[in-house]
């Protein structure tokens, strides 16, 4: 909002309510995926029991509604923030079903769009609508609102596949969540199916065996970690991040606010070079 020179205090409950929707997400996501770690500690559903997760989860999707109606905004503006937000919340919702879908049908035969369109559903989606938002609620102009949407969803995509590269590459005690727990649960990231394109036969019927299995053991996970490393997928995926942000900060041009326009740039960066 101040990149349009509005008080950010303006969308305070909005923001709120996108951030409660997204733990929300996040307490379903770990038990749909069977996660066990969550920033470092255990999960809810492993603290408390899946019952109460979901419980838990339930009752935060109902405080995103009440945030929005506590918001100081006008009735017109309520409706069309609305609107916005349920389009979003779907698409993070249908991104996250299609991973299912993979998991359930247990397939393998899927492109790199077919991952896109998944990734920017589950991830690109929310970071999309918070900007688009945003840009709404600042005063910008249709094409200003769409251009902050499309940077949205490059960066958002970004996070994602460097969210993908850390799972594999990165440091526990930093990245707070198990290094190789894509593995365990089967992950179709842009990392695998740039793989299962580059390896041979063999490589890949044992990759995807142990992709398909309920429980790996700690050499198939390192294995399936350094055949990944070797295939060059894992440096593949983050330069296609690397570069997506850099697509994504050539859209802020228009920005007139010389000093918002430099952090969102400088948040966009983040998405990449962090190693948590």
């Amino acid at each position: 909002m101040e990149a349009f020179n509005t008080d950010y205090k303006k969308g305070l409950e909005i923001a709120s309510g996108i951030e409660i929707f997204h733990n929300f997400t996040l307490i379903h996501d770990d038990i749909e995926d069977s996660s066990e770690l969550r920033r470092g500690k255990p999960c809810i559903h492993i603290m408390h029991g899946i019952p109460l997760a979901i419980n838990a989860g339930d009752g935060m999707f109902v405080h995103v509604l009440k945030s929005i109606s506590n918001s100081k905004i006008s009735c017109e503006e309520k409706q069309k923030v609305l609107e916005m937000l349920s389009h979003g919340f779907i698409q993070v919702l249908n991104g996250q079903g299609y991973e299912l879908g993979w998991i359930h049908y247990n397939e393998w035969n899927l492109t790199e769009e077919d991952y896109f369109k998944m990734a920017i559903g589950k991830t690109g989606e929310l970071i999309a609508t918070s900007a688009k938002v945003g840009a709404y609620l600042g005063g910008a102009n249709e094409k200003e609102i769409l251009e902050m949407e499309s940077f949205g969803l490059e960066i958002g995509l970004a996070f994602q596949i460097q969210d993908d590269v850390l799972n594999l590459a990165g440091e526990e005690e930093k990245y707070r969540k198990e290094i190789g727990g894509d593995i365990r649960e089967g992950k179709r990231t842009l990392i695998v199916i740039h793989a299962l394109k580059n390896i041979n036969h063999e490589e890949k019927r044992k990759l995807i065996e142990i992709l398909s299995a309920k429980e790996n053991t700690k050499e198939e996970i390192e294995w399936s970690i350094e055949l990944m490393k070797n295939s060059g997928s894992i440096q593949y995926a983050k330069t296609y991040a690397e570069e997506l942000v850099e697509k994504a900060k050539k859209r802020l041009n228009f920005v007139k606010n010389n000093d918002k326009r430099k952090e969102l740039e400088l948040l966009a960066d983040l998405f990449v070079r962090r190693d948590v």
